[in-house]
This record gives structure tokens, C-alpha cells and sequence, in this order.
């Protein structure tokens, strides 16, 4: 019988490589729902799964938003189709949030992980909204960081009275992408000096420091005018709010004082989920990850460690 024992740890040893390399610190890639996904993993302690931004954000950049976690959680990150090291997209349908919330539940069958937490941020916290609705049973606790469940009127109103010159100006630049000749490299690198030197910075609390601190995170990073303009696309037709009481799992939902996005809609969302806490932090706009490093690392580590 001891044959049969050795036979038998063998075969454990020789599948047990599989999820535990992948959740080794480093880049990694593999085929999910038929094409190739790259993921990196960084930190120690729980899972925390994060939900890549539709518009082309990489693993990269998520992974430089959120490294104060990193020294107590694992958390993993992952490309876009069509982003970074992932394989390159095959149909309009590839750079939709739909397609990001497949890719995430592929990654976390294919790491052979049941249940982990799951962090969204901005587009990304929207669409985590509707990846956790649809798949509590796999989400141990979840965070939504500056993001709405859905486009009230009084939210819209608000935007419009304090950033109504900004909103027209936006509009025009992804006019001019989606209108203009000039080659996909150049338009990248076009949405990519506009998103770090003039949009992003206007989320911010203090638009100057933040134009320092987005160049230095994003610099060096690629940018895709077409997923941003699939993405506007997706938003057209945005709504969770009605799925927002099948959240089952503990869950936070943080708010910026200063984001462009009204904290009063941010907080509708967190109303419309059974038990949701929500944390307003007063002196971030739309990155309190970096605005507030210590005190967003201090809330999120005690919430996820449930202390």
C-alpha cells in the first residue's frame, strides 16, 4: 500500500505547482477563455484580485496605485486584452467591461482560487460592482474605490455646476480621437499626454501635485485611444444600481471629498448594498490611494483583516 501513498502524493506534488508558482511574486501569463492573459502578482498575505480598468489601463499601472497594500495582501493585477502582455484583441467586444469580468473569473479559476477579495478603482470599481453581484459566492470581502453604481441626475447636475467648461473640453478631445486621421501610435501617445497632464490632475485634490505624481506613475505606461473610446461606449448604457442588493459579501465603497465624481453618488451606491460601510476621505479627489497613501492603506488593511 506504501506504493500506492507514494503514487499518490506524486501526482498532488505535480499539480500543486500550478496555483502556488502563479501566486509566487512575478509576471506571469497562460491561456483564459481562449486567449492569452499576463498577470503580475505582488505582496504577501490574503488574495486580493483586482479589477483591471476597460479603458486600457495595465497591470503595471495598478500595481504602482495600490503598492502600499503590498505588504499585506497579495494582490493580483492583470492586462487588458489588447494591453500590455496580454494577447491582442480579436473583436470590438474584447475591450468591454463584460470581457474584463470574464477574464477576471477565468484568472481566479485558473489560480484555482475559491474565494478572494476583489478591488475595483474608477471604471474599474464600476465594474466591480457588477463582477461582485453576479459572483458573491466567490468574493471573500470586496472594496469599491471611487466609483458610481449608476448616473443619477442630481450627480450629473453637480458635475455639470462645478466642472461644466471641463466636461465641454473633454468631450471635444475624444471628438478629435475618434474623428481624427492621424495613426494609432500618435493618437495614444495623444490620450496619454491629455489623461496625465490635463484630465487626471483635475481629479485630484491639489491639480498641480497631482500632475507630478500621475507623470511619475504613468509615464512610461501605454495608453489605447480605442479601448478608451469602447469604453464610452459601455458607459453609455452603465447601470448597477438594480443589482446592487445581491452584493451579499462585506463590502466598503470609498469616496474622494474632492473627486469630480460627487461623494453624495458614491454613497448612494454604498446605500443600495446590504451592510456596505462607506468611507469618505477628505483630502483625496479620485486617487486616494496616492493622496492619502497611509490613511487609505490603514482603512483597507483593517477592513480586509476585519479588525
Amino acid at each position: 500500500m506504501r506504493w500506492i501513498s507514494l503514487l499518490f502524493l506524486t501526482l498532488l506534488a505535480a499539480k500543486a505547482p500550478a496555483s502556488q508558482s502563479a501566486l509566487t511574486n512575478g509576471q506571469f501569463s497562460g491561456q483564459i477563455n481562449g486567449t492569452e492573459i499576463a498577470w503580475l502578482v505582488r505582496g504577501q498575505g490574503p488574495v486580493c484580485m483586482v479589477v483591471t480598468n476597460s479603458w486600457g489601463f495595465t497591470a503595471m499601472g495598478l500595481h504602482r496605485l495600490f503598492s502600499g497594500l503590498e505588504a499585506h495582501f497579495t494582490m493580483i493585477y492583470f492586462d487588458p486584452r489588447g494591453m500590455g502582455r496580454s494577447g491582442p484583441v480579436r473583436a470590438e467586444e474584447d475591450r468591454s467591461m463584460a470581457t474584463v469580468r470574464k477574464d477576471l473569473n477565468g484568472l481566479r479559476n485558473h489560480l484555482g482560487l475559491e474565494k478572494t477579495h476583489v478591488l475595483g478603482w474608477s471604471n474599474g470599481a464600476m465594474n466591480a460592482f457588477l463582477y461582485v453581484a453576479d459572483y458573491s459566492e466567490h468574493v471573500d470581502k470586496a472594496v469599491f474605490v471611487h466609483g458610481i453604481a449608476g448616473f443619477d441626475e442630481e450627480d450629473l447636475a453637480i458635475m455639470g455646476e462645478k466642472n461644466g467648461s471641463w466636461l465641454v473640453k473633454q468631450a471635444a478631445f475624444m471628438k478629435s480621437l475618434r474623428e481624427g486621421l492621424e495613426p494609432d501610435a500618435q493618437k495614444d501617445e495623444k490620450l496619454k499626454n491629455f489623461i496625465i497632464d490635463e484630465w487626471f490632475p483635475q481629479l485630484c485634490a491639489n491639480p498641480e501635485q497631482g500632475k507630478l505624481w500621475l507623470r511619475e506613475l504613468m509615464g512610461d505606461l501605454p495608453f489605447s485611444w480605442r479601448h478608451m473610446i469602447y469604453q464610452g461606449r459601455d458607459m453609455a448604457h452603465y447601470d448597477a444600481r438594480p443589482l446592487l442588493s445581491k452584493i451579499k459579501c462585506p463590502t466598503l465603497v470609498i469616496a474622494g471629498n474632492h473627486d469630480m465624481l460627487p461623494p453624495t453618488g458614491v454613497k448612494r451606491a454604498a446605500h443600495g448594498i446590504p451592510g456596505a460601510v462607506f468611507k469618505n476621505f477628505e483630502h483625496s479627489g479620485h486617487f486616494a490611494s496616492i493622496e492619502e497613501k497611509d490613511l487609505f492603506t490603514e482603512v483597507l488593511t483593517s477592513f480586509l483583516n476585519g479588525i
